[in-house]
């Protein structure tokens, strides 16, 4: 998740643009209009309004949006201790609807559709998934929806079906794993193939993926998914390792409960193994 500060001066920045085309058209129509010496006069004074204006409107945004950016990063939070509440999914359910541009609608429906899921609402997950319009998306967007679906049949435990949306959208899906920002799509292409068992093929992406610096949200599933395969392939120290840290990445309740069982697995583990060695 981008910090506060981005949606601030973003805002601001937009202001400022939009200020200024503003301030360029009076100043042409007071030219062709009147004297140079009105123009003078009368581009003091704008300019003078206008610096006042763009400032106040810098300060609202910033108070603005750093007010929305605080309440999001609270109802997020939040939901690591107390799960997917109704409170949770109301929030970002009214997020989707007053979403502005197109671009801002599809990216909250993309992860109001991922959350649903995680909470186990598969139903209501696809359901927000059909509100977008497939065919009116452009490629990178057609990946990333191929990519949230996919991810919704895996997690459900519905593989055939992820086997099938995999097949008809692999080359989309296999391009723009390795652009920017296509790390959600290669870690979803790896927790398919843990899902099908081939650690070795999911272990090598995951560990791919984690040579370079990943947002919290990706680095914290490919942990959790780095620790399943070794806990599989009985490599303790190395599952053991891996949830150590993963923990400070942990952004999902989904996550953070199954790191819990997944530590309370290797100290089972670390206990047989000593009490067989003790034994013996």
């Amino acid at each position: 998740m981008k910090h506060p500060v981005f949606f601030a001066l973003k805002a601001v920045w937009l202001i400022f643009c939009a200020s200024l085309v503003a301030a360029c058209a009076a100043v042409t129509i007071v030219w062709l209009t009147g004297s140079v010496r009105q123009l003078r006069q009368l581009s003091l004074i704008f300019f003078d309004t206008f610096a006042v204006a763009v400032i106040a409107c810098a300060a609202i945004a910033i108070i603005k949006v750093s007010a929305k950016a605080r309440r999001f990063y609270s109802i997020y939070s939040k939901s690591l201790e107390e799960g997917y509440t109704d409170r949770f999914f109301e929030y970002f359910e009214k997020r989707a609807k007053r979403a502005f541009t197109k671009r801002g609608k599809f990216a909250a429906v993309m992860a109001l559709a991922s959350c649903y899921a995680e909470a186990g609402r598969y139903a209501d997950a696809v359901e927000a998934l059909h509100r977008i319009d497939f065919f009116s998306l452009r490629e990178r967007a057609r990946a990333e929806y191929y990519s949230t679906a996919l991810y919704i049949e895996i997690i459900s435990g519905s593989l055939a079906e992820a086997e099938k949306l995999y097949a008809a959208s692999k080359n989309l899906l296999e391009e723009y794993s390795g652009g920017s920002f296509g790390e959600e799509i290669a870690c979803t292409i790896a927790a398919l193939s843990f899902a099908r068992g081939d650690f070795y093929d999911a272990e090598t992406k995951l560990l791919q993926l984690c040579e370079h610096p990943l947002p919290d949200r990706i680095a914290s599933a490919c942990g959790v998914y780095l620790t399943m395969i070794y806990l599989q392939t009985d490599r303790l120290e190395k599952a053991k390792s891996a949830a150590e840290m993963t923990i400070p990445n942990v952004s999902t309740y989904r996550d953070k409960q199954t790191l819990l069982r997944l530590m309370k697995c290797i100290e089972n583990a670390y206990g047989a193994q000593s009490e067989s060695t003790s034994l013996s």
